[in-house]
């Protein structure tokens, strides 16, 4: 139904859209740092939701309960983000301190090393047992079920944005790091098994994540030589990167949509932005959003942390209403659905002032992510790699979806004390063995 009011009104659609990105922009420029960052993806998908309930309510879609209350909690999430003015990497000097501690440049590299390893063998185990998500009907199955399969995509969510983040601060920071034939070679090999991986993940946004990385390498290891060498970077390629990102995009709902026509697959592109509220015309029209009203809200947040330490099983737990608000619609067994944005996600659980409360604590959430927790933790790479892992999927995710949020957060709570178990062995092996770190460390 969507499909076709929008075709039949294509000119109002994107008169909200103009005006919707009007307003978000003049928001949230002053809290986005390059064009580069995972804010500015965020900022253009939440136009385009607002977008859509705009346009649902200007053509008589929706009843303006929804559009007041969409207004009223938006207003609220920005009220949260503002309480703390935005993070500059150059005023507060994050530059990296020295851990002082005996081998620090090894370790880092080692810390690098066992990322990328577990990540090439753990992604390679699941196409192997799971198949290719690009080539499923959905990769959301791939992980599905709660057989203990799953564990391994938290730890491919988190090694994936460390060793990436590491690899681009190695680069970045050269003219004061030393690497290694080695190191560099297998860094070639890591990048090209990289674009391989985002492809097969089936995801559009799987090249993003690449390059979100070296954005906040870039901002986690800021100083003067690597500011000016970073900004000539992306004024040179900043096309080619964009144009490489598209491409990739394309290749995927090539594939998936089985078309072989590149217009088609732009088209799909270009509704995949325009569809971004889809949850919104999912829940809002005809007061579906009423009939799923049973849902316990605190239990739907932390679902994933209650399924995976077996407090309750998965049976019985509601699972995430995007899904089931896609099959009230669709007759399908396929896992697949709207993210469960705050807006909806309060207003469903919370009721409607609730709600705004909600959007509140989401928004001042953002901004700890964003602008406080940057100045108040220690400055050395790991610390770099937890905020490289806030910056991406953590804090885009609060606004778009609080379930997958939380899910995210579960996963670094869960696998980053296993590898700093792992980091800590090896520091061991440096300390003790002298001779053998040094020999380690002019190949590294």
């Amino acid at each position: 139904d969507f499909y076709f009011l929008f075709y039949n009104h294509q000119l109002l659609f994107w008169c909200c859209l103009v005006f919707c990105a009007f307003l978000f922009y003049f928001v949230y420029k002053p809290y986005i740092i390059s064009i580069f960052d995972p804010l500015l993806f965020s900022f253009i998908i939440t136009s385009f939701g607002a977008a859509d309930v705009l346009f649902m309510y200007t053509t008589h879609s929706i009843k303006s309960y929804y559009l007041i209350n969409f207004t009223l909690t938006q207003f609220a999430f920005l009220g949260g983000l503002f309480l703390l003015k935005p993070f500059n990497s150059k005023k507060h000097a994050y530059e990296m301190k020295e851990f002082k501690l005996p081998f620090e440049e090894s370790i880092m590299k080692s810390f690098f090393i066992i990322c990328s390893i577990l990540l090439i063998f753990i992604q390679i185990q699941v196409y192997v047992v799971a198949g290719i998500p690009l080539l499923s009907s959905s990769r959301l199955d791939t992980f599905t079920g709660g057989s203990g399969f799953g564990v391994l995509s938290r730890v491919i969510e988190v090694v994936q944005i460390f060793s990436v983040t590491l690899l681009f601060y190695f680069y970045f920071n050269s003219h004061r790091i030393k690497i290694g034939l080695l190191m560099r070679i297998y860094s070639y090999f890591f990048i090209f098994i990289l674009v391989v991986f985002a492809v097969l993940s089936g995801s559009k946004s799987g090249i993003l994540t690449i390059l979100y990385s070296a954005f906040t390498a870039w901002i986690f290891s800021f100083n003067e030589t690597t500011n000016d060498k970073v900004l000539r970077l992306i004024k040179k390629s900043k096309l080619y990167i964009i144009s490489f990102i598209i491409i990739i995009a394309l290749v995927v709902i090539s594939v998936q949509s089985g078309d072989e026509s590149n217009l088609n697959a732009i088209e799909s592109l270009g509704m995949r932005f325009i569809f971004s509220g889809d949850v919104y015309w999912y829940a809002y029209p005809n007061d579906v959003i009423i009939g799923f009203s049973n849902y316990s809200g605190i239990k739907a947040l932390f679902t994933d942390f209650i399924g995976f330490f077996r407090l309750d099983s998965w049976d019985n737990l509601t699972g995430h209403f995007g899904v089931d608000l896609y099959k009230y619609h669709h007759s399908t067994i396929v896992t697949q659905g709207p993210n469960a944005r705050h807006n909806v996600f309060g207003l469903l659980y919370f009721g409607f002032w609730g709600s705004c409360i909600f959007s509140f604590v989401c928004g001042l959430t953002l901004t700890i992510i964003r602008n406080l927790l940057p100045v108040i933790l220690p400055k050395n790479f790991i610390s770099m790699c937890v905020l490289s892992y806030l910056y991406i999927k953590v804090a885009p995710t609060i606004d778009t979806d609080p379930i997958l949020c939380l899910t995210y957060i579960d996963n670094l709570l869960i696998v980053t004390p296993i590898l700093l178990i792992l980091l800590l062995i090896v520091y061991y092996i440096l300390f003790n063995n002298n001779a053998k770190s040094i020999n380690s460390d002019s190949l590294l």
